[in-house]
């Protein structure tokens, strides 16, 4: 025969007191809801906009590098109209993207005094998960190169 101590225990779905003040378990599931709501709230935009600066920067970075291409392939010219000519081809190779839509040259600087061409170009960026103030963007990049195909001065 079991014991009267165990036969007097009597079980309770009752929420166990902490101190003074009772916790009901809906009301802290409910809590855990709401604000696991309200962070992803915050969180999921500032993911989204931090998706696209990566992409900015990538982008501008790879902005830079053709600038600095074409440059090279401008400075290894002897006339203003072959380097033209050199920074068009250079700047055909570019493959249009989802997100780097178009590359074309700004402008082209060939100063033979002081022995060097400058190469100005401008890319269209079309961010990867566009917000309402943000969409599109151009981005600007300069490349100074030494010219080299100039005769020595005599």
């Amino acid at each position: 025969m079991p014991s009267t101590r165990s036969q007097n225990r009597i079980k309770s779905n009752a929420p166990k007191a902490r101190g003074n003040f009772r916790v009901n378990p809906r009301r802290a599931s409910a809590q855990t809801l709401i604000e696991a709501m309200v962070g992803f709230i915050v969180l999921i935009p500032i993911a989204l906009f931090a998706v696209d600066v990566v992409a900015l920067l990538s982008t501008a970075q790879t902005n830079e590098q053709w600038a600095e291409t074409a440059a090279r392939a401008a400075g290894s010219c002897s006339c203003e109209t072959m380097a033209q000519n050199a920074v068009k081809n250079s700047l055909k190779r570019f493959v249009p993207s989802s997100i780097a839509s178009s590359l074309e040259l700004e402008k082209i600087t060939f100063d033979q005094i002081n022995g060097q061409v400058t190469v100005a170009t401008v890319m269209q960026i079309n961010v990867p998960i566009p917000l309402p103030w943000m969409n599109q963007f151009q981005l600007r990049a300069s490349a100074i190169q030494p010219l080299l195909g100039t005769p020595a001065a005599q």
